[in-house]
């Protein structure tokens, strides 16, 4: 919080970031919230316009490997995606003390929740398993560098994305393995 006799700046030094105000917190608040909000209304319209017009009895006609993950930890997965990001993103803007790490974090994040919504509408309106080998593949590496990112500089960040690391890294060799099954 200022004292009383400091003068007031609209720009926080932002080796002192992130300040005792409100404002900033709020601000990346609403930067992480709007980026998540923005990500699941992108997803939801492509997955709607990629399989409005696909016959997906193809998919359900996919040979499935043996090692199938429960619905209800997908289920789950899917659920803490979004906060997870919002969180990385908050905690990124807030914690990370000198603006090109901020960016390179928000970016790197951002990027990839972009891989995330593009690879499943692709794989599916164009019936192609290697694209989603591809996807899971380049989401992996780009998590990857997030996660060995934040580890050197925000530990917590880092401790919160390895679930979502070893979850990938899981997917993508499912997604080998599918790929494998179905020549």
């Amino acid at each position: 919080m200022r004292a009383p006799t400091d003068p007031p700046s609209s720009n926080p030094d932002p080796t002192t970031y992130p300040s005792g105000t409100t404002e900033l917190q709020t601000r990346a608040m609403g930067i992480a919230a709007l980026t998540c909000i923005g990500f699941m209304l992108l997803g939801s319209l492509l997955g709607w316009l990629t399989t409005a017009e696909v016959d997906m009895k193809w998919y359900e006609a996919l040979v499935r490997p043996g090692f199938q993950p429960p619905e209800v930890l997908t289920l789950l997965v899917a659920l803490l995606y979004y906060p997870l990001f919002f969180v990385l993103i908050y905690r990124s803007l807030t914690r990370l003390p000198g603006a090109s790490e901020r960016k390179a974090a928000v970016t790197l994040a951002v990027t990839a929740m972009a891989i995330n919504t593009a690879w499943n509408p692709l794989l599916i309106g164009f019936q192609a398993l290697a694209l989603g080998v591809i996807g899971h593949g380049i989401l992996l590496g780009v998590i990857g560098l997030l996660a060995g990112f934040l580890w050197r500089r925000e530990r917590l960040s880092a401790i919160l994305l390895l679930p979502y690391v070893i979850w990938v890294a899981f997917d993508l060799l499912w997604a080998l393995e599918l790929l494998r099954l179905n020549p």
